[in-house]
């Protein structure tokens, strides 16, 4: 026990005496046997794990029974917290090149208490799906986004027209000409003629999917080719403060998009599909 390393190596190698300093963290006195039920390690190996916590003043034995200190639940407390910001850092691994930390004005740190939701094989898009799971259930939600695939359109139409739902968007041009398909078109113009929807159109690029639900932040994470990577949600005030200036950072140089002018849209839009038809017709290849 030589150095501050030396005790960090001392917990960290063993899980029996992160789970045992753990089992001490409610400031109560435990017996050996309800320590030893609690954390499925043998007689032994707890006598030795409770030693060598008591010669580093971070519990007090007696006789049968121990507490923890003052000492070790500051010490179980700092190292939880490192735990929980090494698990954190372990899942961004595969998306740190692709977070916008330009964009995203506050430290990584503030992350610590995130989810993180990554694709798997059984299911590439679960980032999607998880930020659909999040608008489907909130009551009041606001989104900044480049891009309003089918499931999250969907969560919002169905809490939205139930009536469950406040919705704020802003949103790129080309999220509204997407919405002239005929696939999302009744969708979306139910949206914007419901009392408690509104969504605003800005000229400027959105680089990060953002959505505030219930006080809850979530961002995606997407590669160079828009492939959904990751889905990161937390709670932290830092992150929603950020985020709610964000949105209404580009709130603030959007224009309302209204129901006719939706229409206006959807019939220049179909005037320009016809013209490309034309033109292919007189134009063969």
């Amino acid at each position: 026990m030589n150095s501050a390393l030396d005790d960090v190596a001392f917990l960290a190698l063993s899980e029996n005496r992160i789970a045992l300093l753990a089992g001490l963290s409610d400031d109560q006195a435990h017996t050996r046997d309800e320590l030893m039920d609690a954390t499925d390690v043998s007689r032994p190996t707890l006598g030795r794990i409770l030693d060598d916590l008591e010669e580093r003043a971070w519990i007090t034995q007696y006789g049968q029974e121990a507490q923890i200190t003052s000492l070790g639940a500051w010490v179980h407390d700092e190292f939880t917290d490192l735990l929980e910001m090494m698990d954190t850092a372990r899942r961004l691994r595969a998306v740190e090149q692709w977070l916008s930390t330009d964009t995203l004005a506050f430290e990584l740190k503030r992350l610590t208490d995130a989810t993180v939701t990554l694709p798997s094989q059984n299911n590439p898009l679960a980032p999607m799906h998880r930020a659909s799971e999040l608008e489907r259930t909130a009551r009041q939600s606001r989104v900044l986004t480049h891009a309003l695939p089918a499931p999250c359109l969907n969560a919002h139409w169905e809490a939205i027209t139930t009536g469950t739902q406040q919705f704020e968007a802003v949103v790129t041009p080309n999220v509204v000409a997407t919405m002239t398909d005929t696939a999302h078109r009744s969708q979306f113009t139910d949206i914007l003629t419901a009392d408690q929807a509104t969504v605003y159109v800005c000229d400027d690029p959105i680089p990060d999917v953002v959505g505030i639900n219930d006080g809850v932040v979530y961002f995606g994470v997407d590669d160079d080719k828009g492939a959904p990577l990751a889905l990161i949600e937390t709670g932290d005030e830092t992150v929603h403060t950020w985020a709610a200036e964000t949105f209404e950072s580009y709130q603030e140089g959007a224009l309302l998009l209204t129901p006719d002018s939706f229409s206006e849209i959807q019939e220049t839009t179909s005037d320009s599909e016809q013209l490309m038809e034309l033109e292919s017709i007189e134009n063969p290849q």
